[in-house]
């Protein structure tokens, strides 16, 4: 992991004199609408579950979910349905321990959190893609390196675009997050083709 103060040369050489506390805001929203729209911070996470045990989803520090791409359990998918469905089809799925058996369903009754229907015990696998949280300190490696000069044109487009500052530019500053835009949406792809350039599918292939 590495510190917004990686970014710090990126920004500076533009919006000179900017506090750390503003730099750092801007960049930690820059890089949380950069994993929202390009969706490249993936999180696995493999553990055992009784019929007993809390909903909770558990993330690295300083990070919160964005999106649930799907959830496992024993290796086989299970098929996410609101709570206004279980209402309908699973009357006594409120009730803990009511609905015991080989879990087919997944829900969520509040963010950061799921339960499987029926409720079992065995192994959830859970893979998410992450975003950084209001008070993350550190973004990963991967971000850093490969797409530093991406997140400081967000954080220059906001940051140049303060008014009354010495370094107010907002020329320039519109100019960035124009900028910024335009290097999300060639990004986005890559948070479904990855590294190895595979191809989107859009039917099946049967080999």
């Amino acid at each position: 992991m590495k510190t917004f103060d990686s970014f710090g040369p990126n920004v500076r050489l533009y919006a000179p004199g900017v506090s750390d506390p503003t730099m750092y805001f801007a960049l930690r929203e820059a890089a949380i609408e950069f994993c929202e729209r390009t969706r490249l911070w993936r999180y696995e996470d493999v553990f055992t579950v009784t019929a007993e045990q809390c909903e909770a989803i558990f993330t690295p520090d300083g990070t919160v979910v964005h999106e649930i791409e799907k959830v496992e359990f024993d290796g086989q998918e299970l098929e996410p349905v609101t709570p206004a469905y279980l209402d309908q089809h699973m009357h006594l799925w409120r009730t803990d321990g009511a609905m015991t058996g080989i879990p087919r369903y997944v829900t969520q009754t509040e963010p950061n959190t799921i339960r499987l229907l029926p409720q079992g015990s065995g192994t959830v696998g859970l893979f998410l893609w992450l975003k950084p949280s209001q008070d993350a300190e550190e973004v990963p490696d991967w971000m850093a390196d490969q797409y530093r000069e991406t997140i400081a044109y967000g954080a220059l487009g906001r940051i140049l675009l303060i008014p009354n500052q010495s370094f107010t530019n907002l020329e320039l500053g519109a100019a960035f997050g124009a900028a910024f835009q335009a290097k999300l949406d060639g990004s986005s792809t890559k948070g479904f083709t990855g590294q190895q350039r595979a191809s989107v599918r859009t039917r099946a292939t049967f080999f």
